[in-house]
């Protein structure tokens, strides 16, 4: 694998502001699907409707992930030792 391959695959793995996370996947897919069926229906659509459950559902994603992979870590360090 050359030089260049190696650098492109790096860059694809990590955004801007690093590796992306399951919130922010989550937020996108909310904010997609949420757009698209508010739309369809024909009501109103406001940054407050589309953001605060957006940010509660990053929120409680990240909250998740964070206890799940501590968890993770400790059982690998026991094992480990």
């Amino acid at each position: 694998m050359s030089t260049m391959t190696t650098n492109k695959k790096k860059l694809n793995e990590s955004g801007v502001l690093g590796q992306w996370s399951n919130g922010f996947y989550v937020e996108l897919a909310y904010g997609m699907l949420f757009v698209s069926l508010m739309l369809v229906t024909g009501k109103q659509l406001t940054i407050n409707v589309l953001a605060i459950p957006a940010l509660v559902l990053f929120l409680v994603v990240r909250v998740t992930e964070y206890f799940v992979t501590r968890d993770e870590k400790k059982i690998l360090l026991n094992g480990l030792l």
